[in-house]
């Protein structure tokens, strides 16, 4: 094995490190939820980037539970009236400036909000269009994959804005391109499960959620996989 290989194999598995990322604003995953069981209802889902960015749930008829998919922790929204929400919070608005939004879940669902700031001005991921496909949204300009999200299985969104130019890639493969030059803000709260106002649930286990301040640069995205590929076995290109 060569020095490089050797050094590789050291060295990538240490930076493959949440507290790693660039920029972090929220980073929240259900494998480090403390002191619930399984199937317990979730009121806190803990932002873990030392900001206090937490979302919660004080409904209790609307509160996630913590389950386990394949041997690894997850908040399930059943997609009737479960979602969690934020306040609304300015760190989450990024103005004129980059940023990456990264969401890493399974579903079935059809037609739902999966994570969003605001139904104008802000951003979401949601699923829908004509074959149910995942779609990033960012003030009002939205791209929409042309691959079905809905199949149940482990997958890594990441999309975000550099400059004025927005992408978005399904397990690194990108969906495509969109211009957003304005400003990204919304008085509204954020909210994972639905939208904003608590409707559009979506029936889904969400794995990790989190925001960046900074672009989703081939560095930033390189990292993000590591993370994920090693974490939640999920194969990133």
């Amino acid at each position: 094995m060569s020095l490089v290989a050797v050094r590789r194999s050291l060295v990538v598995p240490q930076q493959a490190r949440f507290s790693n990322l660039p920029g972090l604003v929220l980073w929240s995953e259900a494998k480090r939820i403390e002191g619930l069981a399984i199937g317990d209802a979730i009121g806190t889902w803990a932002d873990l980037s030392g900001l206090g960015k937490d979302h919660t749930q004080t409904t209790a008829a609307a509160k996630p539970t913590l389950q386990v998919v394949n041997g690894r922790y997850v908040v399930r929204t059943e997609g009737t009236d479960d979602f969690l929400t934020r306040a609304d919070d300015a760190d989450f608005d990024f103005g004129t400036g980059d940023f990456t939004i990264i969401v890493v879940l399974s579903t079935s669902d059809t037609d739902a909000m999966v994570f969003q700031k605001g139904d104008t001005g802000g951003w979401a991921y949601y699923i829908g269009g004509a074959t149910n496909q995942p779609q990033f949204g960012v003030g009002g300009a939205n791209n929409i994959s042309g691959t079905a999200l809905n199949d149940g299985t482990a997958t890594l969104m990441v999309g975000g804005r550099i400059g004025t130019g927005c992408e978005f890639w399904r397990n690194g493969i990108s969906q495509g391109t969109f211009v957003a030059a304005g400003t990204v803000s919304s008085a509204s709260a954020s909210a994972i499960g639905a939208n904003t106002a608590g409707g559009s649930n979506a029936a889904a286990d969400y794995y990790a959620v989190g925001l960046l301040n900074v672009g989703p640069t081939l560095d930033v995205r390189n990292l993000i996989r590591a993370i994920v590929s090693r974490d939640y076995g999920i194969f990133v290109s």
